[in-house]
């Protein structure tokens, strides 16, 4: 049964719309991936570290935002990511390859746990996930999707969270939530957004 805890609906991000809202019941019992593995990426096999982010990342990271039609400097992006790491409840890892280069980084995901005041268990929401152009398809995005949830279920989350732009769904990206159990909510729940005036 999936319980649902989140809002969705449509909504204008900036030059995006987003509508959907894809939520995930966590199992109840923990089956922790490991933090480590090594896939075929052909012509040669390399093994892939799932670790947390660290501002030296920035520049990876940059070129990865990119990808996903963000623009943002690498220094600011640095002084994020030290900030990020200290606030509760706020996950940020990364892939990266001990073959292609020196901690290379092949991927990126957040993580956001959010608390309740009606509600005794937290839930978590994934705010971003990329995985560089030339390694997608590979199971990169799967790993990391997979390492978010232990995450979220170390903080006690029975429930992951994200939102998806309607356009992705054209290049596939809501047909890959979907193959990982994730289901699209819209039907149920509308998000509801306000622009705050300085």
């Amino acid at each position: 049964m999936i319980s649902i805890s989140f809002i969705s609906g449509d909504v204008r991000l900036g030059h995006e719309i987003c509508h959907t809202l894809i939520i995930i019941q966590l199992p109840k019992i923990n089956s922790y991936a490991k933090n480590e593995v090594v896939i075929k990426m052909s012509p040669f096999t390399t093994s892939i570290l799932i670790r947390p982010v660290d501002p030296k990342d920035a520049i990876f990271l940059r070129s990865l935002l990119q990808q996903l039609g963000y623009e943002i400097d690498s220094g600011l992006l640095a002084k994020y990511i030290a900030t990020y790491s200290e606030i509760k409840g706020h996950h940020a890892f990364v892939a990266v390859s001990k073959n292609i280069a020196d901690d290379m980084v092949l991927g990126f995901i957040s993580l956001h746990i959010s608390y309740w005041f009606h509600r005794s268990d937290p839930a978590a929401r994934i705010s971003a996930l990329v995985v560089d152009e030339q390694y997608r398809g590979r199971g990169i995005g799967q790993m990391l999707v997979n390492h978010a949830e232990d995450s979220a279920l170390d903080a006690g989350c029975k429930l992951v969270e994200l939102t998806a732009a309607t356009h992705r769904r054209q290049i596939g990206t809501h047909e890959f939530y979907e193959s990982l159990g994730f289901i699209d909510s819209n039907q149920f729940t509308t998000l509801f957004r306000k622009q705050l005036k300085l």
